[in-house]
């Protein structure tokens, strides 16, 4: 999904990312940068609002995902781990 938000005359296409909870709703994020670690893409991915008022009561927390490509796609893969996780389970990410 893309939006375009216009501000002073600026348009800046948006990059919508769909994200389906574990209670079936969904929420919208956009990625806000993305790193190279161990060989691999990963994105954080930040609480998507259409205007600034209600960016101001959002409380959603980044996200950070892993990107894989599935048919030429990228697909967004949650870890669930901490950064400064060390263990060999973090290793595999």
């Amino acid at each position: 999904m893309t939006e375009e938000r216009m501000d002073n005359e600026t348009v800046e296409e948006v990059e919508l990312i769909t994200i389906t909870g574990e209670d079936g709703q969904e929420e919208y994020y956009a990625e806000d940068v993305t790193i190279e670690y161990a060989g691999k893409q990963f994105a954080v991915l930040v609480p998507y609002v259409e205007d600034e008022e209600a960016a101001a009561t959002t409380s959603g927390d980044a996200i950070i995902a892993r990107i894989d490509e599935e048919d030429g796609e990228p697909v967004y893969v949650s870890t669930r781990y901490l950064i400064g996780d060390r263990s060999p389970l973090n290793q595999r990410l």
